[in-house]
């Protein structure tokens, strides 16, 4: 084990946490109280540096503002119901969400994302209409199945089912008393043929792009993915590959010292910068291991991510940049060089979630 204990104070990460809870304030107001913007470049003027608002990341940070960072906020309630609402109003009608803020493809896998958004607003507040809204979208998505298992539209790239799409199969599943036997058996057929794509150390074409190698964000995707699908599905074959995976993951951080942002399918890493979402995501889905199967390695190397992760946080007079997140480190690296996107702060949220409940179960 190389790594020690009391590498930051509970006070120091709750610190961190209200500056990353209060950038993503800030970034929902820049786009005038709908939504969470997609991402700020860090060396623009005010008035240029934020891009619009993202309905995808805005719908899975809904969780974050509701239950497992709320502070007791009133503010944090309001935004979160401004954002499903808004989310509730911007599908196509038939439950379905656009790839970008342009409006111009539809995506199945936003559309998944955006399903905890509207499953937790009903959770929280008891509307009927959030509901309805996830019962719509699900039943897209559902639609897309082909028979072998695969989505057929919607796609990031055409044609392309890659095993990060098990991350937009977990949501489906959350309501899963409400589904049917033939809704269920449709879904384990699109998790049976993502579980295909394994290898000895992970998995093929868990990538954006099937050329090409995969960086720690849509590892991250896949193995969170899995994991959680098949607690819900009770399928041990398939978290016993998954826990094997954080194994290998886990050895090279031992080595290194630090998660690399890109890696080929056999877990071999193949990038020296680091994508910080990617970071955050690895030490959150490492903390939720140990909080329900007590892995002390994976506390310890959470631990050490989560720690590295807290001295890359912006500190600055300025609200627009305190309290945020580098995509990339360095932050010319490949993963949205020199900008800052909602969602590090929503996954590093989520660490610090994981973190905290570890002392209260342990």
């Amino acid at each position: 084990m190389i790594f020690g204990n009391n590498l930051f104070s509970i006070e120091e990460l709750n610190h961190a946490e209200k500056a990353a809870l209060e950038w993503l304030k800030i970034a929902h107001y820049k786009t005038g109280e709908i939504g969470f913007a997609h991402h700020k470049n860090l060396y623009y003027p005010s008035f240029l540096a934020w891009h619009k608002n993202y309905p995808e990341t805005s719908g899975y940070i809904i969780e974050n503002f509701l239950f497992y960072n709320n502070t007791k906020d009133n503010e944090q309630v309001r935004i979160a119901r401004n954002t499903v609402e808004w989310l509730c109003n911007n599908h196509n009608g038939q439950g379905s969400f656009y790839r970008s803020t342009k409006k111009n493809e539809l995506s199945s896998f936003n559309t998944a994302q955006i399903l905890f958004g509207f499953w937790n607003a009903y959770l929280y507040f008891k509307d009927e209409k959030y509901i309805e809204n996830y019962k719509l979208s699900n039943q897209f998505l559902l639609k897309q199945i082909l028979p072998d298992g695969k989505w057929s539209t919607g796609l990031y790239v055409e044609n392309y089912f890659p095993a990060y799409y098990t991350r937009a199969i977990w949501p489906m599943l959350l309501n899963i008393d409400s589904l049917s036997s033939d809704d269920i058996l449709k879904i384990e057929s699109s998790i049976n043929y993502l579980f295909k794509l394994k290898n000895l150390k992970f998995f093929n074409d868990s990538g954006f792009f099937k050329e090409g190698n995969s960086l720690s964000h849509t590892v991250a995707y896949t193995l969170e993915g899995f994991y959680e699908s098949a607690k819900i599905l009770q399928r041990q074959d398939i978290l016993d590959h998954v826990l094997k995976c954080m194994e290998y993951i886990c050895d090279d951080i031992e080595e290194k010292k630090y998660l690399a942002g890109e890696f080929s399918n056999q877990l071999k890493p193949t990038a020296s910068f680091q994508c910080m979402t990617g970071n955050f995501q690895i030490a959150s889905l490492l903390l939720k291991i140990h909080n329900q199967n007590y892995n002390l390695r994976f506390f310890k190397i959470a631990e050490h991510l989560l720690s590295e992760g807290l001295k890359t946080q912006f500190k600055s007079n300025s609200k627009e940049t305190n309290g945020g997140f580098p995509a990339s480190l360095p932050i010319y690296g490949k993963y949205f060089p020199f900008k800052m996107v909602n969602w590090t702060n929503k996954f590093f949220l989520d660490a610090c979630y994981q973190y905290k409940l570890s002392f209260k179960i342990n």
